[in-house]
């Protein structure tokens, strides 16, 4: 099981992805110790591994559907910009993803993509493509193949204001 640190504010409140208001979610806030977190089955920690892995040296993505923060589903979206320092989902991939995720009534929980070379942590131009699509509801998952023998998998969200947190994450 990995587990990693969530931000917890000066009330006692511990944040995730979930706590912000916007568009597409609620607003909910859980205390630190019951915190939300993110809960990737082995099985799709390994898909996404492979993913990086088969695109390498460009960046993979893709998204992870599911309910209460669990991952269901993961859909693996061509990386248009075939690029080993940034990423583009293919729009019609994309929108495949969101129409299946909505048809089997899972929420869209994460875009995941990988760092060829780098540690598993958001670029400033992933902060920058966060902040431009509005996508901060969702978490940011990164694979990093920094060390091909020990893949390293972490989740994030970008604040509006373009902080990064890390995000508690559970591989079981």
């Amino acid at each position: 099981m990995i587990t990693c640190a969530g931000s917890v504010s000066p009330d006692g409140i511990r944040w995730s992805r979930a706590d912000r208001a916007s568009p597409r979610g609620s607003i909910r806030t859980t205390l630190a110790g019951g915190s939300l977190l993110l809960r990737i089955e082995q099985r799709h920690a390994s898909e996404m591994i492979a993913h990086a892995i088969e695109d390498d040296p460009d960046e993979c993505c893709g998204i992870l559907a599911g309910t209460d923060n669990a991952v269901s589903e993961l859909y693996r979206v061509t990386n248009t910009a075939h690029s080993p320092y940034r990423y583009l989902m293919d729009p019609q991939e994309q929108l495949n993803a969101m129409l299946d995720s909505e048809r089997q009534g899972w929420d869209l929980l994460a875009f995941y993509h990988s760092h060829t070379h780098t540690p598993a942590y958001p670029s400033p131009t992933d902060v920058r493509m966060a902040l431009e699509s509005g996508w901060l509801d969702v978490y940011y998952v990164l694979v990093s193949l920094e060390d091909k023998d020990d893949p390293q998998i972490r989740a994030f969200h970008v604040t509006d204001d373009g902080d990064i947190v890390e995000e508690e994450l559970e591989i079981v």
